[in-house]
């Protein structure tokens, strides 16, 4: 039960999070046009490759090590300011070459502002890892969401005074300014923020590979901005990267919960692999349940998404989003493989074969990018196929989980979905008829909720026992005793 109440708090914390998020979006779709909006996409996209590098995988390190001192705290503060200042550093160095590069002059100063997140980081990123190994999520909370609330207030004052895209690098400097302070209120009273830097060796070692596999995975939702914004523009740049933020936002509304408690979850079942393969399968049987419906309807509903939350100009997402949609539902059915190697300390096997995917996906990338650059969504869906079936034949190596085990252990998960996405399309064909699109979603957000509920429950799968056991704990059980 407190593994089910840590995810339910942090479910919490990250919907309040990623509703700050879709605020800010909404508004900004409406308030600037996509040529401003492709702009700050540009500048955004090189610091948040960089970002991937700049903790040098100290959260992972946290949360896995089995014996935490406040020396190996110290120890990985250190080490991330040594990175991540360096990257911050490095970044405002080369903000003119990057300027020069691009042929626009704002991307340096855009650099600027962003730039100060690198510098903020080491500090809240380790009080948050040290706050989520305790499952002190309360304390999560408020360090994930009173900077970006305010970073939001932020943005809707800077652009309504005209400050057009570089409301939103500023924006992001007053975020990364108020989560440390609010990290530093709330850090746990033993915790240290006074950097060591010697005997960084065991936490670098770790490090390199975590961060190398961050890095990659960022990369990869990354770099069609960068090579679209040298080839096409930043029009159709922004187009694309907003069908791919509608598909991340989905997924990680959706995952909030989870990725913040799997690799603790998965770490503290490591001690014997019969116990971990347990965990590994049910987890993963929730996650594909819990996200997989969701993912399969936003394909069918992409349409009516993009116009309520981004408004008509957007429309040419619509197409991208789709395909985008089908990449993510994929990726999802291996969610919990990458804290499963890293709870199993095979960081490395995880990091080669990121990087095998990585240069597939790059080799399919540059070919349509000087081909045809609407085919570029085609390449995600390809590649995430190949990264199906290698992690497969990775957990069948180290967890003798195959693909046999995994469909028959979610195939209730896979029936639900096909069930939804049913209803989704059913939905959507008839509304289009005689529906708004706010109409089109009010359905959906009603029906398809109810549906997934009744086959989580129809279908016995253990997903429905979890929710019921939360609603009766946290329900039930509080009306009894106010009576």
């Amino acid at each position: 039960m407190d593994i089910k109440n840590a995810a339910l708090l942090s479910s919490v914390s990250g919907l309040v999070s990623k509703g700050i998020s879709l605020l800010s979006v909404v508004i900004v779709a409406r308030l600037l046009t996509p040529e401003e909006i492709g702009v700050f996409v540009i500048a955004s996209s090189l610091t948040l490759i960089a970002s991937e590098i700049r903790l040098i995988g100290i959260n992972a390190y946290i949360i896995r090590e089995k014996e935490l001192t406040e020396e190996k705290v110290r120890r990985c503060i250190g080490l991330a300011i040594l990175v991540s200042y360096s990257f911050g550093l490095i970044l405002l160095v080369c903000s003119p070459f990057i300027s020069a590069y691009y042929s626009n002059s704002d991307l340096q100063y855009l650099l600027f502002f962003l730039s100060v997140g690198f510098f903020t980081v080491p500090f809240t990123a380790a009080t948050n890892a040290v706050l989520t190994r305790d499952y002190q999520i309360k304390q999560v909370l408020l360090i994930q969401n009173i900077g970006p609330l305010l970073g939001l207030l932020a943005t809707v004052g800077l652009i309504i005074a005209e400050f057009s895209f570089y409301a939103l690098a500023i924006a992001q400097a007053v975020t990364a300014t108020i989560t440390v302070i609010t990290a530093f209120l709330v850090k746990p009273a033993w915790m240290n923020w006074f950097p060591i830097f010697q005997n960084l060796r065991d936490v670098t070692k770790i490090g390199l590979y975590n961060s190398g596999i961050q890095m990659l995975q960022k990369l990869q939702t990354l770099v069609p901005d960068l090579v679209l914004g040298r080839t096409v523009g930043p029009s159709f740049t922004a187009i694309f990267s907003r069908a791919m933020g509608l598909q991340i936002f989905i997924q990680d509304v959706l995952l909030t919960g989870i990725n913040g408690i799997a690799l603790s979850y998965l770490s503290r079942n490591s001690n014997s692999k019969a116990s971990l393969k347990s965990a590994y399968l049910k987890s993963t049987s929730i996650i594909n349940c819990f996200v997989l419906p969701p993912l399969i309807s936003a394909i069918f509903l992409s349409e009516s998404l993009i116009y309520v939350m981004f408004g008509d100009q957007w429309g040419e997402s619509v197409f991208y989003a789709k395909l985008l949609g089908i990449w993510m539902a994929i990726r999802t059915l291996h969610q919990m493989t990458y804290p499963l190697l890293l709870s199993l300390h095979k960081e490395k096997l995880l990091f080669i074969s990121r990087v095998a995917v990585f240069c597939i996906f790059m080799v399919g990338i540059i070919f349509v990018s000087w081909s045809e650059p609407k085919n570029i969504a085609s390449v995600f869906i390809v590649v995430s196929i190949v990264d199906f079936w290698l992690l497969i034949a990775i957990t069948k190596v180290v967890l003798n989980v195959g693909v046999v085990d995994y469909l028959r252990n979610s195939s209730k998960a896979l029936l639900v979905t096909l069930v939804c996405g049913a209803a989704s399309f059913a939905i959507t064909k008839f509304s289009f008829s005689i529906m708004s699109e706010w109409a089109t979603i009010l359905v959906a957000g009603i029906m398809l909720p109810l549906l997934w509920l009744a086959m989580t429950t129809i279908t016995k799968h253990i997903l429905s026992r979890v929710i019921f056991e939360l609603i009766h704990q946290h329900v039930f059980s509080r009306i009894k005793r106010i009576k």
